[in-house]
C-alpha cells in the first residue's frame, strides 16, 4: 500500500512540476479514441458497468492505456479526476485534482495550522479501497513543500528552498 501512495504521490508530483498539460497519471499512455476502443471499455464489459456505477452522469471521458491497466480522465464539477483500473479490469484507485477551497476543511485545517503563513497552490485526492490520502503543495516567498496527509496525520514528503 505505501508503494501504490508512493507511486501515486510521484505522479502528482510530476504533474504539479511540470504544469497544466502534463497532469496525466498515464504519463505519454495514447488516448484512446472511440474509433479505436479496446473491447474492455465498451458498453456492459466489467470496467464499463463499474465506472458507469462510480461516476452515473456520463462524463465524456477519455480513456488512457498504462502499463498496468487503463485509466479514464474527465472533469466533474469542474474537477479534474483519473480513475485507474489493473489488468483483471479491477478498480484500483481514483485521483481528483483540487484546489484550496475544494479540499475538505479537515484537511486544510491540518495543513494550516503548521503553515498558516503557506498558500495551499494544489491538492491531489487520491482514494484506494483502503481509504484516502491528500497530497497538498504549499508555498510561500521563499519555500514550496509537499505534504502527506492521511487519517489526520500529515508528513512533509519533499522541501525546496526558492532561488
Amino acid at each position: 500500500m505505501k508503494k501504490l501512495i508512493s507511486a501515486i504521490a510521484l505522479a502528482a508530483t510530476v504533474s504539479f512540476g511540470a504544469g497544466a498539460q502534463a497532469q496525466s497519471v498515464a504519463y505519454n499512455a495514447p488516448v484512446l479514441k472511440n474509433a479505436s476502443i479496446p473491447s474492455e471499455v465498451n458498453k456492459g464489459t466489467k470496467v464499463m458497468r463499474d465506472f458507469n456505477k462510480r461516476y452515473t452522469d456520463g462524463k465524456g471521458e477519455e480513456w488512457h492505456r498504462a502499463n498496468d491497466g487503463l485509466i479514464a480522465s474527465f472533469v466533474e464539477n469542474g474537477i479534474e479526476t483519473k480513475v485507474a483500473y489493473n489488468k483483471k479490469n479491477n478498480w484500483c484507485w481514483t485521483m481528483r485534482t483540487l484546489d484550496e477551497t475544494q479540499l475538505p476543511f479537515e484537511v486544510r485545517a491540518i495543513a494550516k495550522s503548521k503553515y498558516y503563513d503557506f498558500n495551499i497552490v494544489m491538492a491531489f485526492e487520491i482514494n484506494y479501497e483502503s481509504g484516502v490520502t491528500y497530497i497538498v503543495k504549499i508555498m510561500d516567498k521563499t519555500q514550496l513543500k509537499v505534504l502527506k496527509i492521511h487519517d489526520g496525520e500529515m508528513e512533509v514528503t519533499e522541501d525546496y528552498t526558492r532561488g
